[in-house]
């Protein structure tokens, strides 16, 4: 009986323990659980302070890290604010940031991180780090190889630059100043303007049309301050999005000249002749037409040159009535004559029912052997290729003294001329199906004579007017016997009868 009660003392004592085993197992359970659902994330942004004051503050785009612990999970992202209400989510540790200061010079920023762990808890107390930064001026400066010479001729373009260390994006506008003119704000992008007067024949103050780009766009508005057949001195700046303007930068005064004439004469002959082409154009040219606007191109050691043809110098040729362009036969601009370089130039301006004399010779590279029609000039001349000779590009040749003979019929008005020297760089061409051919020439080879002598041919518009003659020879070596009465004027005819007849409408 006794130990029928020890046993039952024992079996008693042993069910306490198993319950209070039990029960220290289930709350450690429970206190587990209870203490994963109330694990949140901890951040760290890896700056805890950042100590700049003045000039030494950041500037306005600033790279942050930040990172994370979960002791019972892991991390899935984070949370960034500017004002502990506003979040944004991302996944990465770090970002760069573009503040903007819109008053003042310096600000600070209040930037907050939390983590959010895989249950989707987040870190109750995010991290905080405060940004001084201070805002940075742009900078802007213009390209002063654009406008090479002391003058301009009626038509100029600034090439420039806008930067900010903030990123460009924060630039706002960037003006440019005429003189004592007005600002004229531009958008940020703009790094290129064609400034063209307004009415470019008169002198004194003027507005100029203000074309952006290299598509030359015209804008609405014009810009004041200009100053024709006087001196002019631009001035560029930029302004921020806080209002913080640059350093103005400037180029150095130009004189801007004054539009005298509807023809336009482009001097590209650069060896020296006897006779001197120069002169004799001149001569010829005050003759019959008087007053002329003249541009040589190798001026100032090739300063004007036109560092931009398009549309730089389209526009300027898109302000005169008629063109007269002479040149040799010299590669002169990245290998290719000044004839070819321009032929887009040219082209545009034909378009714009502009109406064009060209005499030259022609570089060997005009005309690849095998008639192979690579320049330019065969795009917009009335010569669909220029003779040539299969042993080598071997240029022809007018004899003293002999005759150029107009066309019998579309040559009418034009006078027999004859040349008053030997002419060595004569180029006779083919003419395309729409020219009508002028003259031809008793032209000469080593090898011989040659398979065209035409040397001369016009073409003309949709209207049935002539908007281009296109000589191949040196005309101021057809002037005639040149101890005979009337020198030159057989030449001056000549021109009389393209500028004031044939360009007569």
């Amino acid at each position: 009986m006794q130990a029928a009660f020890l046993f039952q003392i024992l079996m008693k004592q042993t069910r306490i323990l198993f319950f209070l085993l039990v029960t220290t197992i289930f709350s450690a359970c429970i206190k587990e659980d209870e203490l994963k659902l109330n694990t949140n994330p901890n951040t760290n942004i890896f700056l805890e302070k950042i100590d700049r004051v003045g000039e030494n503050r950041l500037n306005t785009n600033v790279t942050m890290h930040w990172s994370a612990d979960d002791r019972d999970g892991y991390i899935i992202g984070y949370e960034v604010s500017l004002d502990n209400i506003t979040w944004s989510f991302t996944t990465k540790q770090d970002s760069v940031f573009r503040f903007s200061i819109l008053n003042g010079d310096t600000t600070d920023i209040n930037l907050y991180v939390r983590a959010i762990d895989n249950d989707g808890n987040k870190d109750l107390t995010p991290a905080y780090l405060k940004i001084p930064i201070k805002n940075t001026i742009p900078t802007v400066a213009f390209d002063d190889n654009l406008i090479k010479c002391d003058s301009v001729y009626s038509v100029f373009s600034l090439l420039f630059s806008a930067n900010d260390l903030d990123g460009n994006e924060t630039i706002d506008s960037i003006y440019l100043k005429i003189n004592n003119g007005n600002w004229f704000a531009l958008s940020n992008q703009s790094t290129f303007v064609t400034l063209v007067p307004n009415n470019p024949t008169i002198a004194g103050n003027d507005q100029a049309k203000v074309y952006l780009g290299y598509d030359a766009i015209k804008l609405n508005k014009q810009m004041n301050g200009l100053l024709v057949d006087g001196a002019n001195q631009v001035y560029l700046k930029a302004r921020d999005f806080s209002g913080a303007e640059s350093v103005i930068d400037t180029l150095a005064p130009f004189f801007l000249r004054r539009k005298t004439s509807d023809l336009l004469v482009l001097d590209a002959y650069n060896i020296a002749t006897t006779p001197n082409a120069d002169v004799v154009y001149k001569e010829v040219l005050q003759s019959v037409y008087g007053a002329v606007d003249y541009y040589d191109f190798f001026r100032q050691n090739k300063a004007y040159f036109p560092s931009i043809w398009k549309p730089t110098f389209s526009l300027f040729l898109n302000l005169y009535d008629k063109v007269f362009w002479y040149s040799d036969n010299i590669a002169s601009n990245n290998n290719a004559m000044l004839l070819e370089s321009g032929a887009s130039a040219i082209q545009n301006y034909l378009n714009a029912d502009g109406k064009l004399f060209v005499c030259s010779d022609f570089a060997n590279n005009a005309y690849p052997l095998a008639f192979s029609k690579t320049s330019p000039i065969f795009q917009f001349s009335p010569a669909d290729s220029f003779q040539t000779f299969f042993a080598a590009n071997q240029k022809a040749s007018i004899p003293k003294d002999s005759l150029l003979l107009p066309n019998t019929a579309a040559g009418a008005g034009y006078p027999t001329l004859l040349a008053s020297s030997f002419a060595d760089a004569v180029d006779p061409f083919f003419e395309k199906s729409n020219a009508t051919v002028i003259y031809t020439a008793n032209t000469k080879r080593n090898s011989g004579v040659t398979n065209t002598k035409v040397v001369m041919a016009k073409t003309q518009n949709a209207n049935g007017k002539t908007n281009q003659v296109f000589c191949s020879i040196d005309l101021f070596k057809m002037q005639g016997d040149a101890n005979a009465n009337g020198q030159q004027d057989e030449l001056k005819q000549l021109f009389q009868k393209i500028f004031l007849d044939e360009f007569n409408w």
